[in-house]
């Protein structure tokens, strides 16, 4: 049997080759969508989006204490350290599961070194990875449910040997007769309150762990399911859980500060609750169609994840085990189909929003990966079986040691350039070039998340250009968010408004009409082509467009020459979705910019930016050749090739 020692360093070892790798690949920077707000109110300490995620801002904010890096960098390698942790309880949970399993000496020796082959796969798997290399809520939540079933399964191990040890005692019972202890005999109850403890505080970082809950039930229920008419116990539980529960104080506390970031401005037990419960936020109805309900399903693909060796290698294991350990079939099982099933019909993304929870699956992929390690093991004892006599010890043990590694060395090889974000810029770049089109004392109107969070890192963390005013024009439908405007903004007919539920656009159209000539107005690309601009021109200025009822105002072409634009030519097949949208922004503005050359006259001018628009991004070639061989104009709209 392996030794003490050799087991602490393979899990060592679990942790500190997937956290180096993650090193190696973390974005150095700012990346699209959630992580510039999350980092920003990691920074600021303050309530981020709904439900507010005060464990994770927390958390980030003891990131931003190390030594060295930006803050986005910081809290990127948060990220790395949680991932890391994850794949670590992913070695403690395959070798609970294996563990008492009957098979000779030579072969448990490879116990572990299947446990840390198993946690090394998860590591190299599409989701963790891509997840342990930006600032998200995912690679702690995955650690948390990790964690809460490995303490679950110990419990239940600890509880069956103090059955066993009662039986020996009493030699008068026979081993198949049930025993009656109260829950203060069981003296390891102290793991299920720590369990109640963590679900409470993980339920600060991200609401998905409520998927947990019936599996907790499930493993005391067929432990010892005394316990669930245990008032004692209830009790004592439910303390730990509020406790737990207790960091969402957090949130109205930081509120009443009034911090430079205060998402739903949570200081009221209204606004709390509106935060808390994301009633800001669309609800779909669990029923939908067919289709609808198949292309939702689909983002739970355990072959891209693992490959169709993973998911073969995971299906043995189930299969090989269903008998000998049932209880861990039907709780990790029960475990896959609870998190990714009930995600599916509870969310109910729209058609557009449907890669949101792919990375919800990410706990159900590290679940299915225990059988993965299983169905290697089972593998590895066949081979032996029927091989062992034939060939020599260190024949066996080198061909073994192949079979151990090639599935996770592999996986690491295939997704290792499409999770490598250590050269990535584009989003920090996006953001300071946009701020810094701008004159002081601007406003800039902004549309979607993954535009717009850039930017508030740059302003709030980075303090650059902080006279610039930024306006989420999605927020402008809520009360909370125009009462947060300075009053400079809002002294018309926004100061009487009373009532949520608004319609932004007429919101934006109000200020403009309110505020044009008292600040410079500019609006970014996604804004320009998502509400109607009444009355007034858009002129392309760099990146973002400034409002004007002098249509023929002339464009500073000098500004792209001031723009860092790293990785904006690079031909990079691994873009995610919103970078590669930011460099169809490059080409599309600039193509936008050209159009508007031309109306003013200057065609020279009007062709070098054609010609860069279409380095950026070939798909406009067509277009650019029809343009300077006269051929008709596109008709007026949103032009071919914008996203």
């Amino acid at each position: 049997m392996i030794s003490q020692r050799t087991r602490l360093i393979l899990l060592t070892l679990s942790a500190i080759i997937p956290f180096f790798i993650y090193l190696l690949t973390v974005a150095p920077t700012v990346v699209f969508f959630d992580s510039g707000e999350l980092i920003t109110s990691s920074f600021l300490v303050s309530p981020a989006h709904p439900p507010g995620y005060p464990l994770y801002v927390m958390m980030g904010k003891f990131a931003t204490f190390l030594p060295f890096g930006s803050v986005a960098y910081k809290v990127n390698i948060m990220a790395a350290f949680f991932s890391s942790l994850a794949v670590m309880t992913v070695f403690l949970i395959t070798s609970q599961v294996i563990k008492d399993l009957q098979v000779s000496e030579t072969l448990r020796r490879y116990q572990e070194l299947i446990s840390f082959a198993t946690a090394i796969t998860f590591a190299f798997s599409y989701s963790l990875w891509n997840q342990a290399i930006i600032a998200e809520v995912y690679p702690l939540n995955t650690f948390i449910t990790g964690l809460l079933i490995y303490i679950l399964l110990s419990w239940r191990d600890k509880a069956q040997e103090i059955k066993k040890m009662r039986r020996w005692e009493d030699g008068n019972l026979s081993t198949s007769q049930p025993l009656n202890f109260s829950t203060s005999q069981l003296n390891d109850s102290r793991l299920l309150y720590l369990v109640c403890f963590l679900f409470g505080l993980g339920l600060g970082n991200h609401h998905t762990l409520l998927v947990i809950l019936p599996i907790i039930f499930l493993v005391v229920a067929v432990t010892n399911w005394r316990l669930l008419f245990d008032a004692k116990a209830w009790s004592i539980s439910l303390a730990f859980f509020m406790l737990g529960l207790s960091v969402y104080i957090f949130l109205p506390l930081r509120a009443l500060q009034n911090p430079e970031l205060n998402w739903g401005d949570p200081d009221t037990i209204s606004k709390l609750k509106w935060v808390i419960f994301r009633e800001g936020y669309p609800k779909g109805e669990l029923s939908r169609p067919w289709g609808l309900f198949w292309q939702q399903a689909k983002t739970f693909d355990i072959i891209y994840e693992f490959s169709g060796a993973g998911l073969l290698m995971g299906c043995l294991g189930i299969i090989a085990y269903i008998i000998k350990k049932p209880m861990e079939v039907l709780i990790t099982v029960s475990v896959i189909l609870i998190l990714s099933l009930g995600i599916i019909i509870y969310g109910n993304p729209i058609p557009e929003n449907v890669f949101l929870i792919e990375s919800f699956h990410t706990p159900s992929y590290m679940i299915f990966s225990v059988w993965i390690g299983a169905g290697m093991f089972f593998l590895l004892s066949l081979i032996y079986r029927f091989a062992g006599k034939v060939f020599e010890s260190k024949v066996m043990t080198a061909v073994l040691a192949v079979l151990i590694i090639l599935l996770p060395t592999s996986l690491c090889a295939y997704f290792y350039p499409w999770n490598d974000r250590s050269d990535d810029f584009i989003a920090y770049d996006y953001a300071q070039n946009e701020l810094a089109t701008m004159p002081s004392n601007s406003v800039l109107f902004t549309w979607g998340d993954s535009g717009a969070f850039p930017l508030w890192y740059a302003q709030m963390v980075e303090r650059f250009q902080p006279s610039v005013l930024l306006i989420h024009t999605p927020h402008l439908s809520t009360k909370w968010y125009i009462d947060e405007l300075p009053d400079s903004v809002r002294l018309g007919q926004l100061q009487w408004i009373q009532k949520d539920d608004l319609y932004a656009e007429a919101v934006f159209m109000i200020m403009l009409r309110e505020n044009y000539g008292n600040y410079p107005l500019y609006i970014d690309y996604s804004t320009r082509y998502s509400v109607p601009v009444e009355g007034y021109a858009s002129i392309p200025q760099g990146l973002v467009y400034e409002l004007s009822t002098d249509s023929m105002k002339m464009t500073d072409i000098n500004m792209w020459g001031k723009y860092a634009m790293r990785g904006i030519y690079k031909k990079d097949p691994y873009r995610d979705l919103d970078t590669g949208k930011a460099v169809s922004i490059y080409a599309n503005t600039l193509f936008d910019v050209g159009n508007h050359l031309l109306r003013l006259g200057y065609s020279d001018e009007a062709y070098t930016q054609f010609g860069e628009a279409a380095k950026i991004s070939p798909g406009l070639k067509q277009q650019v050749r029809e343009i300077m061989f006269g051929q008709p104009e596109k008709p007026e709209g949103k032009p071919e090739g914008h996203p």
